[in-house]
Formats: C-alpha cells, sequence, structure tokens
C-alpha cells in the first residue's frame, strides 16, 4: 500500500515504488456515419484495443507506430479527453475511468498534453500571455490559490522564460512567433500546474531537424528540473531512443512490443519493430548500402474491420498458419527478462534476419481472412 507525506509546499510526495498511471484493458471505439440519415451504423473503428500498460514516476515512455495505428487516441484516452469504451485509468492508485468533471478537475492539474501542432493548438486571436494563464485563471495557484492579474502576468512570464522565450513577447500573437517558438507556447502553457505527467504527442514533428534537437534537450532539463514524468510519442525511433526510458510499439490499436529503450535496439522480438528500425537512416554510408531495408507488403488493415488472430500477420514475413486464428499475448518470450514483452507466436532471434516476402499462408487461410475483413462478427 502506497505512502504519502505533505511536503513544505503543501503538495503530496508520494511512493515512488508505484506506478504513476495504469491503463488495463482500454478500448476506445469510434461509431462510423451511417449511409442513410434514416439508419443507423453498427460499424465502429477499433482505434485502441485492449491496451495495457504502466507509466512509472519520472520516467519516459516512449510510444511508437505508424500513422493510424492509435497513438494519438490512446493518449487522449489516457488524459480523460475521450471517454473510454472499456477498460480502466488510474492515476497515482485513483480509478479515474468513470470520474465526472468535477472529479477531473485536480486530476487535470497532474496531466497535461503538448500537441502535435504548434500553431493549431493555440488561439490565434488571443495573445501569448492570456493563453499561457488560462490554466492559472482556472485552476489558480499550485495550492488552489485564486491569483490576481499581477500575479498571472509574472508566473506567465517566468514560465516563458524557463522555456526559452523572451519575457517580453508577453502580449504579442501566436502568428508573431516561428512554429519551434509556437511549440515552446504550448509547452509554457502545459507546465503553468506544475503537472507531474506531461503527455507530448509528437511534439517536434512538425520542426526543422535542428529546432527538434532544441526542443528535446528542453524536455530532458525540464524533467530533471521539475521531476516530470513524460508519455512521448512519435513515429521517430531515432527521436525515441534519445529520450525514452522505455519504448512500447503499437501496431493497428495494439501494443506489440514493450522494452527498455537500449534492448529494444538491440534484440528485437516483433517483426515490426524490426521493420521500423531497419527504416531509420544511419550516417555511415558503407554501413547504409549493406544493410537490408525491410518493405512490408500490403497496406496497413482497415480499423473498421481489423485482421483476425495477430493484427499484423496480413503483412508479416514471418506469418504462420496460427497466425490467422491465435491472437498472441504481450509476454516475455525467448527467455527475456520480464521488462522486454512482445506479441508474437514466432519472435525474431538474436541475429536472424527478416527479409521481406509475401505470408506463407495457404489459399485456405486467404479465405479465412477475407471472409472475417468481410463479416468481423463471423466465426
Amino acid at each position: 500500500m502506497s505512502t504519502a507525506a505533505v511536503d513544505a509546499s503543501g503538495r503530496r510526495e508520494h511512493d515512488l515504488a508505484a506506478p504513476l498511471l495504469v491503463a488495463s484493458d482500454v478500448v476506445k471505439e469510434f461509431p462510423v456515419g451511417a449511409s442513410s440519415p434514416w439508419r443507423r451504423s453498427r460499424e465502429v473503428v477499433h482505434a485502441v484495443s485492449g491496451v495495457s500498460l504502466e507509466i512509472r514516476r519520472g520516467e519516459t515512455l516512449g510510444l511508437v507506430g505508424e500513422t493510424g495505428c492509435g497513438k494519438s487516441t490512446l493518449a487522449r484516452c489516457l488524459a480523460r479527453l475521450y471517454d473510454v469504451t472499456s477498460g480502466s485509468i488510474s492515476f497515482d492508485g485513483t480509478d479515474i475511468t468513470a470520474s465526472s468533471r468535477r472529479r477531473l478537475r485536480p486530476v487535470r492539474r497532474e496531466i497535461q498534453m503538448v500537441f502535435q501542432d504548434p500553431y493549431g493548438s493555440l488561439n490565434p486571436r488571443r495573445r501569448v500571455g492570456s493563453i499561457i494563464g488560462d490554466p492559472l485563471a482556472i485552476h489558480g495557484d499550485t495550492d488552489g490559490r485564486s491569483m490576481s492579474a499581477k500575479e498571472r502576468a509574472h508566473r506567465v512570464q517566468d514560465l516563458m522564460e524557463l522555456v526559452g522565450l523572451n519575457p517580453e513577447h508577453y502580449n504579442r500573437f501566436p502568428a508573431d512567433f516561428s512554429g519551434g517558438q509556437r511549440q515552446r507556447i504550448g509547452l509554457a502553457r502545459a507546465l503553468a500546474l506544475r503537472p507531474r505527467l506531461l503527455i507530448c504527442d509528437e511534439p517536434v514533428s512538425a520542426l526543422d531537424v535542428s529546432i527538434q534537437a532544441q526542443m528535446l534537450n528542453l524536455l530532458i532539463d525540464l524533467q530533471e528540473d521539475l521531476h516530470l514524468t513524460y508519455l512521448f510519442i512519435t513515429h521517430d525511433l531515432s527521436v525515441v531512443r534519445h529520450i525514452s526510458d522505455r519504448i512500447a510499439v503499437m501496431y493497428l490499436g495494439r501494443i506489440v512490443e514493450t522494452a527498455p529503450a537500449d534492448e529494444l535496439f538491440e534484440v528485437t522480438r516483433h517483426p515490426y519493430s524490426k521493420a521500423l528500425l531497419s527504416a531509420l537512416p544511419v550516417a555511415d554510408p558503407q554501413e547504409a548500402e549493406a544493410r537490408e531495408r525491410i518493405v512490408l507488403v500490403g497496406d496497413l488493415p482497415s480499423p473498421v474491420a481489423p485482421p483476425s488472430g495477430c493484427r499484423f500477420h496480413p503483412r508479416c514475413p514471418k506469418a504462420r498458419h496460427d497466425c490467422v486464428s491465435v491472437d498472441p499475448d504481450l509476454v516475455p518470450v525467448l527467455d527475456d527478462p520480464p521488462e522486454h514483452r512482445a506479441a508474437c507466436l514466432h519472435p525474431l532471434r538474436v541475429g536472424e534476419e527478416l527479409v521481406g516476402q509475401v505470408p506463407d499462408l495457404d489459399a485456405q487461410d486467404s479465405e479465412i481472412v477475407a471472409e472475417r475483413v468481410t463479416d468481423p462478427g463471423g466465426a
């Protein structure tokens, strides 16, 4: 049972051994629009399908996967911006899955997001000082005390300086800033209430490479200074390796592999993770020429009718007959430590090469897949 004490600032100190956020079998589905106004469609988009993960205090968990795999939807579920279809989410030992807006109010102080688009997430008609100061106007100071306009102005200027912005630009509009500066504005707004968990949804994907490095170094410094915990979402494995302690790989709404960052790059078990790693650029021209890039066959299946069994099997070079019908659990494989888990019936061994080829499925398996795609509710 976790113990808690109150520090000098009035905020609670918590048991560092317990995870900060735990998600168990989280499912999020969106209804598909009906083909006619008088008939309601029963089809749904399976955006997140049974995801279980934990985020430990003070760590950075990187979440990677190709576009459309459900990363951003999962992030919004964890922040309780979306209601989940099923499953549970607990923050600091408290179940927040079905909490009302009133009960979520103190949780909003602890969980904040930095969004991907540094311009679309800021109101272009409002001045930067008002945008950053909104959380303080709504929630008050860190102890809940309401703040005067002068106090908020001083706090906002301190936040701007903290993230590398000129405090004198307090009255400017978002359009007066560059893309990297606008992302710093979003970061300052997220840090206004001194949250414990910061969810970064591809915060550097829209920035130039040099600006990306500056933002990543800033996030690392802020994590150390403010004792933050990060969920860092990206599709760039080179970025996530630089900043993450652990990495979770997501494919079509499910986590397919989790491992410490260095171990995932050295000992990759899931074929999808291996394919992602093969796409990383290499600085050495000779090494880049000698390395074989894995090209996956086929397109990403529709989340409206996901494949049966292992969802990656239609594109997997190692797919076998049991992959069509058996949905693998996310567990340690091949004597891996508990920290390293993979959802694969035929995981890769150390040194095993994965060459791009058509999955090894016979005609009968292909017919089964076709039937289940056409009628996902069928046997």
